[in-house]
């Protein structure tokens, strides 16, 4: 049970915070909210019980947490904004993530993006959740329309609206921008240039999308892992008007920028860029595009490379491919360049005020250990 031996109190008066009857020796996650009216606040801490069962904030140094030393106010002292607190009144560039093919909930790239001053929002869309579909084929592409219609209502968006995506996220926010007009700025990373897999293909309008397959029988095995790169050959020169992105659909107000990794083993980089691109500039759009080394999964400056991955939905080893260091280098340089994009088309966002750095390193204390036996 949680004791707190002020019930209410003073902003400037401490409390003294204890918990009993718990599991000895075990740890338990604190976790205080300050609900403010521009959103919450949040801070917590883990501190393990004694041999009673008993945790008393006044004699106990957590674990770890946001505070480190034994403080009975210290929850209170490490309160720091959510996500739920807003970047000030705005107006700011807005910037929505569109997910890739894994059904996974990616906020990691969202944030790293916010703290370039955009205000960023990114979703799930199947799989997550079990109110969403199981798998991409049950997923209307008309689902896409509700984040960017939301992004565009809030009070704190200037109106303009920027995709990114990566892999069949990129395909996507490509199609997309020829739906939804308000899309100011796309970047595409390592995408193809049409849906091309039954797996893989969404609905619209009620019935599922024509696609042009890619011709797995030219894929390749090597030492166990697949390379779908050549399955990319002459696809496509087979693409018709109902196959291919309908990008004289897309507003001519809409920037593009098309960025490829040539070491990419699961799109051919080349032929995508190229057919995107020119098809792009038939229509009179704005796209600058990039060729770059490195493989598929192409993320933020200093995310880890990954050469190869386990594919569920396959049951299969995917060669992403890519040398780790030229992969790495890739991602700080086209990151600096995506972000310059955005800013050109969108406004520059708001300037994030640095935080207070730690200046030292203080390591644990060591303990020395009992000599057993004669000294």
């Amino acid at each position: 049970m949680l004791h707190i031996d002020k019930v209410d109190s003073h902003q400037a008066e401490k409390i003294h915070i204890t918990a009993d009857g718990l599991e000895e020796w075990r740890c338990y996650t604190f976790v205080l909210r300050l609900h403010y009216d521009r959103g919450t606040y949040a801070s917590f801490c883990v501190i393990q019980s004694d041999s009673l069962g008993i945790i008393d904030f006044a004699r106990d140094a957590p674990v770890r947490g946001m505070y480190h030393d034994v403080d009975p106010m210290g929850l209170f002292l490490s309160l720091e904004p959510t996500q739920s607190v807003r970047p000030g009144p705005g107006p700011f560039p807005c910037v929505v993530f569109i997910p890739g093919s894994n059904g996974m909930l990616e906020s990691g790239y969202a944030a790293v993006l916010a703290s370039e001053g955009f205000v960023t929002f990114t979703f799930a869309y199947y799989a997550y959740k079990k109110e969403l579909p199981k798998s991409i084929p049950e997923v209307d592409i008309e689902f896409f329309g509700r984040p960017i219609e939301f992004v565009q209502n809030l009070p704190y968006c200037n109106g303009k609206i920027g995709l990114i995506g990566q892999s069949f996220g990129g395909l996507t926010a490509n199609y997309l921008s020829t739906k939804y007009h308000q899309v100011s700025a796309v970047v595409a990373l390592n995408c193809s240039a049409a849906f091309c897999r039954d797996s893989a293909v969404m609905r619209e309008n009620g019935k599922p999308m024509d696609t042009q397959l890619l011709d797995e029988g030219m894929s390749d095995f090597v030492n166990g892992v697949l390379v779908q790169r050549p399955a990319f050959k002459n696809l496509y020169s087979k693409l018709t008007p109902t196959t291919s992105i309908p990008w004289s659909r897309a507003s001519k107000d809409t920037a593009y920028r098309i960025v490829q990794c040539y070491d990419d083993m699961l799109v051919d980089g080349v032929p995508s860029r190229d057919n995107i691109c020119q098809n792009l500039r038939d229509t009179g759009h704005q796209v600058e595009s990039e060729l770059v080394p490195g493989g598929h999964f192409l993320y933020f400056p200093y995310f880890p490379h990954h050469g190869i991955i386990f594919n569920a939905q396959i049951n299969l080893m995917w060669g992403f491919g890519g040398e780790c260091y030229q992969h790495s280098k890739s991602q700080e340089t086209t990151w600096t360049k995506n972000i310059e994009f955005f800013r050109k088309h969108l406004g520059r966002g708001a300037v994030i005020p640095d935080w207070n750095r730690e200046k030292k390193v203080v390591l644990p204390e060591r303990k020395e250990k009992k000599r057993v036996g004669n000294p």
